[in-house]
Parts: structure tokens; sequence; C-alpha cells
């Protein structure tokens, strides 16, 4: 079915926005453990 298909498709934009709040999570996180490295 379409629906199903939709579903996948947001499923896939969830779980790239999952990893880019991650990524920047871990780099927030970093620069708060590491404040000297900061560019």
């Amino acid at each position: 079915m379409v629906v199903e298909i939709d579903y996948t498709e947001v499923d896939v934009d969830e779980n790239r926005r999952d990893r880019d709040l991650q990524r920047r999570l871990k780099e927030s996180i970093w620069k708060m453990t590491n404040p000297v490295m900061t560019t």
C-alpha cells in the first residue's frame, strides 16, 4: 500500500534527523569537555 511507502519515507527522514541531532549533541558535549580545543 502507498501508506507503507510514505511511512518508510518518514522513517528514513526521522533517522536522518536523529543522526544529525546525535552528531550535534556529541559535538556540543565534546566542546564543553574540551573548551580549549574549540575553533
